[in-house]
């Protein structure tokens, strides 16, 4: 992607040199805080661009969420993209733990990335940094207000950091709170952080003041048009090419293509269905690159432009990334599913941090670029594993064949080593089995059994 991109759990997004701009009448001097950086630019006309075509489900609603929450507290407006240039795209990457944003307002498309392990608060954290504020904790006059945790880079005060009024110990902007404690101890901070704080709305205020030749906008909102992929997130070894196949509406589009980086090809084919095959090729010389952007453009006749991500990983250690386990007899995935749901930021979802204790079964299923509960890895002890730490052990066994089951990993006792798995020519194979591999019956049930009918035991990395 172009400009700078920095990710994990608590990331930076740049602020605007601007400050020239008066405080609205209700917004009093003494609450103004935040803190920003002086080489980049807010939002022209108070104005976020946005497009939700690649958001997918978690990420629509986490988006929405937070984007109406600041519409309702300040003059920002975000209005959804028709063919605009500049704006943001949110994804929503399965098996990913982190949020993060683009570095303010820059030029071009620019992502925002929300997903299952977020909620709301991480929401408006991110989106705090695409307006343009930094962690407060970045603040130059942090040590006097605060204790660090010692050596982590992401605390770095970048060259230019301003502060604009008093530290705000409740600031949308410090997701995790504990980890920054206040040097006065009396001192009193909010938990909760699911709102913007009174200085978070003081400083946008600051940086985004009403003007009165802006018309009032509806809230945000989303036109429901989307572009599904076979996936979201795509592995490949040095020179390796892989297809990924793009479904948007029904419709006539113009489709661009833009890899932002020369390593990575990336080209595009109309297929009879109205789908669009995306071929993506690592060239040689791509090894260990950091994670990369495909932006696939759909530009119809009429109605807004659609946009489609997948972000490309490339290692010569691919055998050790998690990714999808395709059955070649019938294109369905491995899949594991908890016999109960949680309900976290107001939807029926799995959280990674809620998956370790619940109990899972495995089955194959339709594959789903959503779903983070279809992508396994094999590591350096042979343990076949799930995204969310369970691990595929046999279960009742008969001579030749066995039943398969998923071990907790929160269960101490379930992490003796009793075989291991591996993977070899489209044949997964249990140490303990020597003459049985990885299968599945009719009726799509995962089974280990004797090595007769090659079709319904060969799989492919995904």
């Amino acid at each position: 992607m172009p400009h700078h991109r920095l990710s994990g759990t608590l990331l930076i997004a740049l602020a605007s040199a601007t400050m020239a701009h008066a405080d609205p009448p209700d917004t009093p001097q003494r609450q103004r805080r935040g803190v920003t950086l002086d080489k980049a630019r807010p939002w022209p006309g108070n104005t976020v661009v946005y497009s939700l075509s690649s958001a997918g489900r978690i990420g629509v609603e986490l988006f929405l969420a937070a984007a109406r929450h600041i519409a309702k507290q300040t003059p920002v407006r975000f209005v959804e993209r028709s063919n605009e240039s500049d704006f943001v795209y949110v994804t929503s990457t399965p098996g990913m733990l982190s949020c993060s944003s683009e570095l303010g307002h820059t030029s071009g498309p620019q992502r925002v990335e929300l997903n299952a392990s977020c909620d709301l608060n991480l929401a408006l954290h991110e989106l705090m940094h695409t307006l343009g504020f930094l962690h407060e904790y970045q603040r130059p006059d942090r040590d006097r207000h605060i204790r660090l945790p010692p050596n982590d880079p992401s605390h770095d005060i970048p060259a230019g950091a301003t502060a604009l009024d008093r530290y705000d110990h409740d600031s949308v902007t410090i997701a995790s709170p504990e980890r920054y404690p206040a040097r006065d101890r009396h001192t009193p901070v909010n938990e909760e952080r699911n709102a913007l704080s009174a200085g978070d709305i003081a400083a946008i205020r600051h940086l985004y003041p009403a003007r009165s030749n802006l018309p009032v906008l509806p809230l945000p909102g989303f036109n429901g048009l989307t572009v599904s992929s076979s996936k979201r997130y795509l592995i490949l070894e040095p020179g390796q090419r892989r297809r990924v196949i793009l479904s948007p509406p029904p419709g006539d589009y113009h489709v661009t293509v833009r890899t932002f980086d020369p390593r990575l090809v990336a080209t595009s084919t109309s297929l009879p269905s109205g789908d669009q095959a995306l071929d993506i090729q690592a060239t040689p010389e791509s090894e260990d690159m950091t994670p990369y952007a495909v932006l696939a453009e759909f530009t119809p006749r009429q109605g807004p432009v659609l946009v489609a991500h997948v972000t490309v990983e490339v290692t010569r250690n691919s055998a050790s990334r998690s990714r999808q386990l395709v059955s070649a007899l019938n294109g369905h995935c491995l899949e594991a599913y908890p016999s109960t749901r949680t309900r976290r930021s107001g939807i029926w979802r799995h959280s990674h941090l809620d998956m370790p204790e619940l109990d899972m079964k495995v089955r194959l299923a339709r594959c789903d670029a959503e779903s983070s509960l279809q992508l396994w890895d094999i590591n350096h002890a042979g343990r076949l594993s799930v995204s969310s730490g369970h691990y595929l052990v046999p279960a009742r066994t008969s001579p030749g064949y066995a039943s398969l089951t998923l071990n907790r990993p929160d269960i101490p006792e379930n992490h003796a080593q009793t075989g291991h798995w591996s993977y070899r020519n489209g044949t997964i194979s249990f140490s303990r089995l020597p003459d049985a591999s990885l299968s599945h019956s009719p009726s799509d049930t995962p089974t280990l059994m004797p090595a007769t009918e090659r079709i319904w035991q060969t799989w492919y990395w995904y």
